[in-house]
């Protein structure tokens, strides 16, 4: 049960830090557009961020029910 718990702790711990390095990336790309225009194709930076946001509650769920 311990290395269940340990193992969620490293999941959200990755998913946090992917989901603020998306964030940041997003930042730049607003910043890079504000200077070029448009980027092509539209940035999924932001889909990216949502699906992490999901994950991280689907292991919520997951360790809740351990």
């Amino acid at each position: 049960m311990a290395e269940d718990e340990s193992l969620y702790d490293v999941l959200n711990d990755l998913i946090e830090a992917l989901h603020l390095q998306a964030k940041e990336m997003e930042r730049i790309v607003v910043r890079l557009e504000q200077q070029t225009g448009p980027l092509h194709p539209a940035s999924q930076i932001s889909v990216f961020a949502s699906e992490l946001s999901d994950l991280r509650s689907r292991i919520m769920k997951l360790r809740k029910n351990l």
